[in-house]
């Protein structure tokens, strides 16, 4: 719960630490599903006498959700969706770059067509 309300999620494994950001509208479902299944701290995902789900489990749960999805259920475990998380941000994160490197080229050809650098 604390991790969800700072929007950001620490994870240490094998002396590599990665932090998760939480997108807002993740962040408010979640607290929303916490606030009505009345958990205020600790783990957010319980089973029903209160203590944390087990990775099995929820490795369970999410191929469950893989043949819904219509996704392959060897697709449905941790790792790849973590794969699968790294590379929509990869691809996200060179958009962006890309982008910024096209406002830059503009700003520039306008800085001096002003200037009256241009050909004419």
């Amino acid at each position: 719960m604390e991790a969800v309300r700072e929007g950001k999620i620490v994870c240490d494994q094998n002396r590599y630490k990665q932090i998760v950001t939480v997108p807002n509208c993740l962040q408010k479902e979640l607290l929303d599903f916490a606030q009505r299944e009345g958990i205020g701290s600790g783990s957010i995902f319980q089973s029903r006498d209160g203590r944390p789900m087990h990775r099995t489990y929820v490795s369970a749960v999410i191929r469950n959700l893989c043949e819904e999805a219509k996704v392959p259920r060897e697709k449905g475990n941790p790792k790849c969706l973590r794969k699968l998380y790294l590379s929509t941000k990869a691809g996200v994160e060179s958009n962006i770059s890309l982008l910024v490197e096209q406002a830059m080229e503009s700003m520039m050809e306008q800085e001096q067509f002003t200037v009256g650098w241009g050909e004419k």
